[in-house]
This record gives structure tokens, C-alpha cells and sequence, in this order.
């Protein structure tokens, strides 16, 4: 982001716990291209526009998860 634009960043946090139970969740992190070990994983959208006159429109997010065997 150069300043006065608007900017989107992919977050993730994982947890090792079951998922569908009471997991501990791990911090929020910034998604890069790396290989994540978890049991479960959250990911979110963090929107930012420092001049009213900029917005972000989100039409489709995916996270595509590959199982290493």
C-alpha cells in the first residue's frame, strides 16, 4: 500500500486441538506462501483504506488445503 490506497491482508491461526470441541487457537498471523501444521485453521480478511474516497470490494475469498500424506 503506497499511502492514501486501500490494502487487503489474508490472516490465519491454527490449532493442534479438535477443532469441533474447545480448541486453543494460536495468534492471528499473516498468510504467506508456507506450509502450515495444524489440526484445524481460521482465516480471515483484514480490510484497510486510509481515504474514504478508496474502498475494497471482496466478491469471493478461497483457502485451498492440501493434505500431506
Amino acid at each position: 500500500m503506497s499511502g492514501n490506497e486501500a490494502g487487503a491482508q489474508v490472516m490465519v491461526r491454527k490449532t493442534n486441538d479438535n477443532p469441533a470441541g474447545t480448541p486453543t487457537w494460536a495468534d492471528w498471523q499473516p498468510l504467506s506462501s508456507a506450509q502450515l501444521v495444524g489440526r484445524g485453521f481460521q482465516f480471515r480478511l483484514d480490510l484497510v483504506s486510509h481515504d474514504l474516497d478508496y474502498t475494497i470490494e471482496v466478491s469471493e475469498l478461497v483457502a485451498i488445503i492440501e493434505q500431506r500424506v
